[in-house]
C-alpha cells in the first residue's frame, strides 16, 4: 500500500510541475494572451502521452509502465482500459494540440473544445463508476483520485463554452447574412435520412439498455448471447456505457430529430451535436475495441468473443452508431450551416424586410 501512495504522490507532483515548466520554456517568450485552460491542456497532453505508453504496456509491446499498472490503476489492465488509453493517447492528444494552437493564434476552438468535452466526459462517466462497481472494486488505490481533474475541468470548460452560445450565435448570424431559412423536411432528403437514423438510434440505445440490465425477453437474451456477449462482462464498463447511451444520448437523438424537422431557433443543436459526436466516437471506439480484443498479457477469463456468424451484424450497427453522428455534427457545424439553427423565424423575417 505504501508503494500505491508513492505512485499517487509522484503523479500529483509531476502534473503540477508541468505548468511552471511550460511557462518557463515556452509561454514567457510568446507575446500572446495565455488563458488558464492553456495550462490545463498542456498537462493533459503530457498525461495523454503517458496513457499511450500505458496502452502499449497493456498490449504487451513494452514493459515500461508495468509498475504503474500494479501499484497505481490496476483496472487499466483490461480491454476497456486498453482502448481508453489508446483513445486518450491519440485522439485526445490531437485535440489538445489543436486547442492550444488555436489559443496561441487567438482563433476559435469552439467545435474542437465541445467535441473534446463530449469525448472525455463520456469516458469518465463510464470509467470512474465502472472501476468501483465492477470486478476491480476491491483494487481501488489512491491513484484513482488522479482522474478527478478529468471530470472537473471538462465540466467547467464545457459550461463556459455553452454559456457563450448566445454571443457566438449573434456574431455568427451577423457575419453570415446570405443563409436562407430551411424549408420543409420533405424538401431536405439528407436531413430526412438523419431523422430516420436518429429514430433508429433512439430505439436501438433503449433496446441495448434492456439487454444490459438483463431483460428476460427472448430477443434480448439472444442478442446478449449471440451478438454482443461483451455487454455481460464482469468489469461493468459495457453495462454503464449502455446506460449512458439510453439515459443521455437517446434524449439527444429525440431532440435532434425535432430540431432537424423545425430548425429555426434551435441554436443548441450545433453545440450538442459536437458534444454527442465526441462522446459517441470515444464510447464506440472503446466498446468495439474491448468487445473484439482482450490484451494477451492481462487475459479476462469471463470475456467472450463476438460469434463469427453475427460479427457483420455487430460491426454494422456499432459502426453506424459512431459514423452517422460524426456526419450529423459536420452537417450542423461546418461552414455556414449553423446559421439555419441560430436564426429564429422572426429574425429571418426582419432580415428579409431589410433586404427589400
Amino acid at each position: 500500500m505504501e508503494n500505491s501512495y508513492n505512485v499517487f504522490y509522484a503523479g500529483v507532483i509531476i502534473c503540477l510541475g508541468i505548468c511552471p515548466l511550460t511557462y518557463v520554456l515556452l509561454l514567457r517568450h510568446i507575446p500572446a494572451r495565455k488563458e488558464f485552460f492553456f495550462y490545463v491542456f498542456t498537462v493533459f497532453a503530457f498525461t495523454a502521452v503517458v496513457d499511450l505508453f500505458l496502452a502499449f504496456t497493456i498490449d504487451g509491446f513494452i514493459d515500461i509502465a508495468k509498475f504503474y499498472l500494479g501499484e497505481g490503476e490496476v483496472y487499466l489492465a483490461s480491454g476497456h482500459g486498453l482502448f481508453i488509453n489508446y483513445w486518450d493517447g491519440t485522439a485526445h492528444y490531437l485535440m489538445y494540440l489543436l486547442m492550444t494552437y488555436y489559443m496561441l493564434k487567438n482563433e476559435s476552438y469552439r467545435f474542437t473544445g465541445l467535441y473534446w468535452v463530449g469525448s472525455i466526459l463520456n469516458s469518465i462517466i463510464v470509467f470512474l463508476p465502472g472501476n468501483a462497481i465492477g470486478k476491480f472494486g476491491q483494487s481501488i488505490k489512491p491513484s484513482y483520485l488522479l482522474n478527478v481533474p478529468y471530470a472537473l475541468f471538462p465540466l467547467i470548460f464545457g459550461l463556459r463554452l455553452l454559456n457563450q452560445r448566445d454571443q457566438h450565435a449573434a456574431e455568427f448570424v451577423r457575419r453570415v447574412k446570405s443563409t436562407r431559412p430551411l424549408g420543409s423536411i420533405w424538401g431536405r432528403p439528407l436531413d430526412l435520412l438523419f431523422v430516420v437514423f436518429l429514430a433508429f438510434a433512439t430505439v436501438f440505445c433503449t433496446f441495448r439498455a434492456l439487454v444490459a440490465f438483463g431483460s428476460p425477453i427472448s430477443f434480448c437474451r439472444w442478442w446478449l448471447s449471440d451478438v454482443e456477449p461483451y455487454i455481460s462482462d464482469p468489469t461493468s464498463y459495457p453495462v454503464l456505457q449502455m446506460a449512458v447511451y439510453a439515459l443521455y444520448f437517446a434524449p439527444f437523438f429525440v431532440g435532434a430529430m425535432m430540431a432537424l424537422i423545425k430548425p429555426s431557433g434551435c441554436s443548441w443543436l450545433p453545440d450538442w451535436a459536437a458534444i454527442a459526436a465526441g462522446g459517441l466516437a470515444q464510447g464506440q471506439f472503446s466498446y468495439i475495441g474491448a468487445a473484439l480484443h482482450v490484451p494477451a498479457p492481462y487475459p479476462e477469463p469471463a470475456w467472450k468473443p463476438v460469434p463469427t456468424h453475427t460479427l457483420s451484424l455487430f460491426l454494422c450497427v456499432n459502426v453506424a452508431l459512431v459514423v452517422v453522428p460524426q456526419l450529423l455534427a459536420l452537417r450542423c457545424c461546418a461552414g455556414d450551416r449553423p446559421a439555419a439553427f441560430y436564426r429564429t423565424s422572426n429574425s429571418g423575417q426582419s432580415s428579409g424586410k431589410k433586404s427589400k
